[in-house]
């Protein structure tokens, strides 16, 4: 019999999940469920969340404590009417999706996304004033996902890395 563990491969490397986590949820934050909305460190693999298409089931939640971040805060309803519902604090590299005017205004196009630094205004979309040791929550999906985070739109961390993301009408 053989000394390797079972179910493992002799020489093959295990996988590794290499996540960015100026891309993230602060703790505290309430994502919209299948079960209501719910404080991200309460999710786990297995939940229904709540998606721009229906449901989908979140496959992965990373999570780290972050000891330096400039977060950004969001101040609840600049978004659109009650999109945040209340003031919502994001890693500065999450990405907000915008399906409006403000889409066309900063981007050309009628919806997009960009990471929520890209849209710092200093007074209603801002950095907080000092960097500060944060909790950070990735959601991974089987594909990338528009969520609803204290009823803002932002997009799943498995969504493509680029400065601004244009969409397609569909």
């Amino acid at each position: 019999m053989s000394n390797m563990t079972l179910g493992r491969n002799d020489g093959c490397k295990p996988f590794i999940r290499h996540t960015n986590f100026d891309i993230g949820l602060c703790k505290g934050t309430r994502i919209m469920t299948a079960e209501g909305n719910l404080p991200v460190e309460y999710l786990q693999a297995g939940d229904r969340i709540t998606t721009q298409k229906g449901t989908a089931e979140l496959r992965h939640v990373a999570s780290r404590m972050v000891p330096v971040i400039r977060p950004v805060l969001v101040r609840a309803g600049v978004l659109g009417q009650h999109r945040p519902t209340r003031d919502l604090v994001l890693g500065p590299d999450q990405r907000v999706y915008l399906p409006n005017w403000r889409a066309r205004v900063r981007f050309g196009s009628d919806q997009a996304s960009a990471p929520v630094s890209q849209l710092i205004d200093g007074e209603f979309i801002r950095q907080t004033e000092a960097s500060v040791k944060v909790q950070i929550y990735n959601l991974e999906f089987d594909t990338p996902q528009i969520i609803y985070a204290e009823g803002a739109e932002i997009m799943s961390a498995t969504c493509p890395v680029q400065s601004a993301y244009i969409f397609a009408a569909e």
